[in-house]
């Protein structure tokens, strides 16, 4: 990669123009800025005054292409302040690719923590994600709410909203969804863990249903119920050991957990926060909530087999009755945006290419994911759109964009 001059600031404003064609970069922490000592940073503003995008040709893809055959990256970026051996505060991260002049958090500055007796520096720490989003078959049912359970080549659609509560149940095998045996009880908003021959289904709306149900590759069977029956929640896991937290019951908001032993429930410790109808993703004894409609619906939980732990915000606010797929270290959230998460942070990712404005689910990997279902600006009542989520293979990168930094330097 190519490296900048590192930029001397002095008090007053200061300003760096950055070019990404510049930094010739996939990823990596680049210093940009230094704080001489005694000086105190007063706050730091991006501008994106072209978004950052990268395009990437097909490695099997012909000389001359199509640019419906040019593949987009995703680029995220955060500044971080520290001594050149010690980079540890986080700042702020730009989101490279929206509708529009600029990106997300754009035009706000950031202050930084104050440091007399070291100069230190500001780097920018950019990545790319190289994947994307593609369209697979649609559901042969419609409908917003429903619980993703499986992989990508093997999943399950579960319940849901139509014009009331949905019993239905769909099998996906990568190409194209079948439809299989009903649940006994019609539900929405509801939870799941498990795999498409083994899956488990929870809770559920339109009575805060207790219900337990368990799937076995052909049909659904009744299990112990839930010691709490909700809706609105968070759920993950296998068959024999799956957790519900939190969720709704009566209007309320609870921060409840139970675990699931493969055949009853047992209330554990609760959750830190309040949220409605969070995504979740993980194991029993690794497992991830986030987002939902509540305190904070930016937060992130993890679990670890006994205790929620609050983790770093989402980069964007909002995520409720959305999708999310994965494990701790390696979890994908999406909805009308895609953020992956590495066990420590959140990142901006590409953005499914149906605008899924809300009860969409999914399930797989974080390098292999699946939405479907939800609501969108034309289907209200329940989408059967599908898509998949993958690794881009390529052999270029044509990479655009400019950013703007204003540092206040006292």
């Amino acid at each position: 990669m190519k490296k900048l001059n590192l930029t001397e600031l002095v008090p007053g404003l200061n300003q760096i123009v950055i070019k990404q064609s510049d930094l010739e970069t996939r990823s990596g922490k680049i210093p940009i800025a230094r704080l001489p000592i005694g000086s105190y940073l007063y706050g730091l503003k991006a501008d994106v005054e072209q978004p950052f995008t990268a395009s990437a040709v097909p490695s099997n893809a012909p000389v001359t292409v199509l640019g419906s055959e040019i593949n987009t990256y995703s680029m995220s970026y955060r500044f971080k302040i520290g001594t050149n051996s010690d980079i540890d505060y986080f700042m702020e991260e730009i989101n490279p690719i929206t509708d529009g002049e600029y990106g997300v958090n754009s035009g706000t500055y950031f202050d930084a923590p104050i440091m007399f007796d070291v100069p230190y520096n500001v780097y920018l720490d950019s990545n790319i994600i190289p994947r994307t989003w593609t369209f697979g078959g649609d559901l042969n049912t419609g409908r917003r709410y429903p619980i993703g359970i499986g992989t990508q080549t093997a999943g399950l659609s579960v319940g849901g909203w139509i014009s009331a509560a949905s019993a239905v149940t769909e099998e996906y095998n990568g190409i194209s969804w079948t439809a299989s045996n009903n649940l006994n009880q019609a539900r929405g908003v509801l939870g799941g863990a498990g795999t498409q021959t083994a899956g488990l289904s929870f809770g559920g709306y339109n009575a805060y249903y207790p219900d337990t149900e368990e799937y076995d590759g052909t049909s659904w069977a009744v299990s112990n119920d839930l010691n709490v029956g909700c809706s609105h929640i968070a759920g993950f896991g296998m068959q024999t050991a799956a957790v519900k937290g939190g969720g709704m019951t009566g209007g309320v908001l609870i921060p409840t957990t139970e675990e699931y032993d493969g055949t009853s429930w047992t209330t554990v410790g609760d959750m830190n926060d309040l949220a409605d109808a969070p995504g979740s993703f993980g194991s029993q004894s690794a497992g991830v909530s986030f987002g939902g409609a509540g305190s904070y619906n930016d937060i992130t939980e993890e679990y670890n087999g006994t205790n929620w732990n609050v983790g770093n915000s989402m980069v964007v606010a909002g995520m409720r009755h959305c999708g999310g797929c994965g494990t701790q270290n390696a979890g994908l959230a999406f909805k009308e945006w895609c953020e992956e998460y590495d066990g420590n942070i959140w990142r901006i990712a590409n953005p499914p290419n149906n605008n899924w404005n809300s009860g969409n689910d999914g399930c797989g990997s974080q390098s292999d994911g699946l939405s479907f279902g939800g609501r969108d600006h034309v289907n209200t009542g329940g989408s059967a759109l599908t898509e998949e989520y993958n690794e881009i293979d390529i052999t270029s990168v044509a990479i655009n964009g400019i950013m703007t930094l204003s540092f206040l330097v006292y």
